[in-house]
Order: structure tokens, then sequence, then C-alpha cells
């Protein structure tokens, strides 16, 4: 087997083994996107059908508002209304009635369609020299050509919050503020923070020690031991 068929086998593993599957990656994207946000702070009560379906319609739309954006659009302006839209859409319904407990926060849309964005460009990284898997990926091309990097929104999470505090980024006051609760005027704050000169870099770049700084185990996980006890000799 040549050495060029292992390194795609392995990086097929490791994409499969984060996203699920490494065959279509815009729908690879969008549903560890969801998970991420989803996890802890979407509770359900009723059907899951009508859960999938909201989620099922509603990642369609972002990845084809992904895939359809011109060069006309000012991205600030398709972020803005995507996000709405995602939360008009994310609407569960029980026997055709709306039930607005169920739908999205600002908070909740942002991190779905900014984790959206964000494992699309890792991917398209890591899979620059592969033409295998960049044939299905080529749909994503055109966004990736019509805007800049240094216009996407960084993921608003609570380790991102907890870091843009502890740099003294914003005020200390917000350290514990709910990112999943986020309204419109609450998320505002944190787009083009002055001492960032591009906050999706600088989330790229600051979130894995910003994870190891905050992130809390359970007590009776390894990763609690190794901390509490390991390092104490």
């Amino acid at each position: 087997m040549s050495e060029k068929k292992i390194e795609e086998l392995a990086k097929d593993f490791l994409i499969c083994c984060y996203f699920g599957q490494s065959v279509d990656l815009g729908k690879a994207a969008v549903d560890r996107a969801y998970v991420d946000m989803a996890a802890h702070t979407l509770k359900f009560n009723g059907e899951c059908l009508e859960k999938w379906r909201c989620r099922y319609e509603t990642s369609n739309m972002i990845l084809d508002r992904i895939e359809k954006y011109n060069k006309e659009e000012d991205f600030e302006e398709w972020h803005k209304k995507l996000i709405a839209d995602i939360i008009i859409k994310y609407k569960i319904k029980i026997d055709g009635v709306e039930r607005v407990c169920e739908t999205l926060s600002e908070g909740q849309a942002q991190k779905w369609l900014n984790m959206t964005i964000k494992y699309l460009v890792v991917l398209k990284c890591l899979l620059s020299d592969d033409e295998r898997k960049r044939k299905g990926f080529d749909k994503y091309e055109k966004f990736f050509n019509y805007t800049e990097i240094n216009n996407y929104r960084m993921p608003i999470d609570s380790y991102i919050i907890k870091k843009l505090v502890k740099d003294n980024l914003i005020e200390a006051k917000y350290k514990n503020e709910p990112w999943s609760k986020l309204n419109t005027n609450q998320y505002e704050k944190y787009k083009k923070i002055n001492d960032i000169e591009n906050e999706f870099l600088w989330e790229l770049e600051n979130w894995e020690s910003a994870m190891n700084m905050f992130k809390r185990y359970n007590a009776d996980s390894y990763e609690h031991y190794k901390r509490e006890y390991v390092k104490r000799g």
C-alpha cells in the first residue's frame, strides 16, 4: 500500500472519529456544529421525530445559504440574516402548533452557524491537497472565494467568554454570562472586539488553551484524577 493511500485512510479515520462520517463533509460540519451547540443547552419534551425534522431542515438551510453565497452580498448582513432565519426555522411543532419555548436563542444560533463555518475552514485546510475529498467540497468554494476570513465571526461559548475576560478583552462582569441564552443585543458586544485584529483566528488559536484552563471534569473522571492528584506529586 502506498504512503499516499495510508495518508488518505488516516485522514478519513480522524475525520470519521470526530465528525461521524467522512463522505459528505458539508453535512459532517453542520451536524457536528449542531452537537456542539445542543449539548447541555437544548431540552426537548415531545416527539423526537419533530426535533429531528427541525434539525434536518435547518441544517439544509444553513448549507444551502453557504453554498449559494454570492460576491455581491455583504457578509455581515448575510450572517445576521441567517442567524435570524435559523431561529425562525428551528421551531418545534407538536400537533401542528408551534412551541416558542422550543426555539433557539441568538447565542445558540450563532454557535451553530459559526461552528459550521469553522469546521468547513478546518476541513478545507486539512484536505487542501486531497483531490479525492475536495470533489465533494467544491460546492463551498464560492463561499471561500467571495468572503474573507477576517470577516468570519468567532463561535462564542463559555470557554471563550472566560478567556476574553481573563485577557481583559471584555468586562469581568460577563465572565459567567450563559452563551446559550444570549439575545441579539448581548451578542453584539462579542463582535469586533477592539483589541482583537481577527476574531475568527483568535478563537482558533486560543480555544484549546481556554478549554484546558476552564473545563471542569467530573470528579470520577480520569482527567480529574490527572489534574487534581498527579500534578500534586
